[in-house]
């Protein structure tokens, strides 16, 4: 039995506080961590250790290691698992650089006991309120902030920069420390709960270990509150899944990054943070609640630094930090939930893609990636669970055809408004939703459709010669296609491109893994799911 499990993280997860959260009756494992072991040997804080030179931390931490294997029980016993605690990287206080102060060669001697690699991630914004505590190494933003609040605010930026990538070096270097170890490596977000931990450490060859992919983008505007009707149905959903004890879910909203505030100028933005989304199971999460005296501060603004009133220089240099910020996070989004793909083994969850009337981009190509791990690379067990309903089809119908007219006929803003609004009364007209939820009804309803659309179009409008000359057998015949003619092919090309299938159908193994239904009976075809 392999009894050892390797946990790693940046600094401002509290890692060894959130792991007290796995101990009940019939699960007591062993704690110990590198860097209190450090202190304990150095007699300094962990914070004067970071400035010492790189080959004092080396060999310190290798002493560390040393005296911990020395505690370890001889041999592995049942429910008796050892957590072993470290940062695979550091942030050289003095050097201000990163640096792995790892001893390979002594973790290999544990090589025979390591069951897996699990390294622990959290939102940035967390994170830096986490480091700005008392005697963390942020600490001085708080003072910096009553002095001069203007710079606090720019170097909260850069700080919240060095996080992001401080935590793509710590994967890195943890990823290595699996290979060395030849075991499994897991990303996980300290926003899941607790057990689900406990299961994986238990039992991870038995769980089937799905990634849950669902629209995000598509269905958030700007800094607004994000839909509750969507997210509470989701939450509900994801409960479902995990009631189930052979059930692991990485989630991807357990890190939510992506929420400043942007301008309605181009490359304008704020410091400030929409409301996170909302997740399930948030009692019990590995998550450790952040100290009070940091809880309320704005990460991108500790001070409540007025921006406005700074003067148009000040304002487009931190437009410029929140740009590259939001850069480095959107980078970041792509890098790690491509990497929970990679992890769970058994493949995608796919829930309600088109419940915001569009083709999620990134949902496409988590989709696909978790395609090419099955068909290129050998991972025959994954699967693309699809689940979605005949509203939201609809609804994706009727968008693409609207964006499909706007994209046809030339229309002033006016009439362009006057497109979007009626297509915003058909996405919410239960009888539209019906007669796009089946194609047969849409070609009984396309004389009427056409009228009902003609009413917001100039009256002597015609479709761009290029969209009816695609359906000519020569280029040369479409301008002959005038007046009513022009406009009966434009509408016949229009109604004729409506999609009628689920574009992401494609990526589904077996045909019990699309699940569709009407909205109010989707809860009754999910039942034993």
């Amino acid at each position: 039995m392999k009894d050892v499990i390797l946990f790693t993280g940046q600094s401002g997860l509290k890692i060894r506080d959130g792991l007290k959260k796995l101990k009940r009756k019939d699960f007591q494992p062993t704690v110990f961590s590198v860097e209190s072991e450090m202190q304990e040997i150095s007699g300094k804080t962990f914070l004067e250790i970071l400035s010492e030179p790189p080959r004092i931390q080396e060999a310190l931490w290798a002493q560390s290691v040393e005296e911990i294997k020395g505690k370890l029980p001889l041999s592995p016993t049942l429910k008796q698992y050892v957590f072993l605690t470290f940062h695979a990287s550091y942030y050289h206080q003095r050097k201000r650089e990163f640096l792995s102060p790892v001893a390979f060669a002594k973790l290999s001697a544990l090589k025979d006991r390591v069951k897996m690699v699990v390294v622990f991630i959290d939102d940035c914004y967390d994170i830096y309120r986490r480091l700005m505590g008392q005697n963390e190494m942020f600490a001085y933003i708080q003072n910096l902030s009553k002095s001069e609040p203007g710079k606090a605010l720019l170097e909260s930026i850069t700080n919240l920069l060095s996080i992001l990538e401080w935590r793509e070096i710590e994967i890195a270097f943890s990823r290595k420390i699996a290979q060395l170890l030849e075991v499994p490596l897991y990303v996980m977000a300290v926003k899941h709960p607790s057990w689900m931990l406990s299961r994986m450490i238990e039992s991870v060859e038995e769980q089937n270990i799905f990634y849950l992919s669902h629209p995000i983008s598509s269905i958030v505007k700007g800094v607004q509150p994000r839909p509750s009707g969507f997210y509470l149905e989701l939450n509900k959903f994801i409960e479902q899944v995990l009631a189930k004890k052979n059930r692991i879910l990485f989630i991807p909203d357990t890190i939510d990054e992506k929420r400043i505030r942007q301008g309605n100028a181009p490359g304008q933005y704020f410091p400030e943070l929409s409301e996170g989304w909302p997740l399930p199971f948030s009692n019990e999460w590995l998550f450790v609640p952040l100290p009070a005296d940091v809880k309320r501060i704005n990460p991108l603004n500790p001070a409540n630094f007025d921006v406005q009133g700074a003067g148009e220089g000040f304002q487009a240099a931190v437009s410029v930090l929140l740009k590259a910020l939001l850069e480095k996070i959107s980078t970041q989004i792509n890098s790690r939930d491509l990497t929970l793909v990679e992890q769970s083994k058994d493949g995608i969850i796919l829930y309600r893609p088109y419940w915001g009337a569009v083709i999620p981009g990134g949902v496409e190509e988590e989709l696909k990636y978790n395609s090419d791990l099955a068909t290129d690379y050998g991972e025959k067990s994954r699967r693309a669970i699809i689940i979605t309903t005949n509203e939201d089809m609809a609804k994706w119908r009727i968008k693409y055809m609207f964006d499909y007219i706007k994209n046809s006929i030339s229309l002033d803003n006016t009439q362009v408004d006057g497109v979007n609004y009626l297509c915003e009364n058909w996405l919410d007209d239960p009888e539209k939703l019906l007669q796009f939820g089946e194609l047969d009804k849409i070609k009984v309803n396309e004389a009427t459709m056409k009228k009902s659309i003609e009413k917001v179009l100039p009256p002597d409008y015609l479709f761009h010669e290029s969209v009816v000359a695609s359906r000519s057998s020569t280029l040369r015949s479409a301008p002959m296609l005038t007046g009513v003619k022009r406009q009966s092919s434009g509408w016949e090309k229009i109604f004729n491109s409506i999609p009628t299938e689920d574009p992401f159908k494609v990526f589904i193994v077996q045909k019990s893994d699309y699940i569709s239904a009407r909205e109010e009976e989707l809860g009754k075809k999910l039942i034993g799911f």
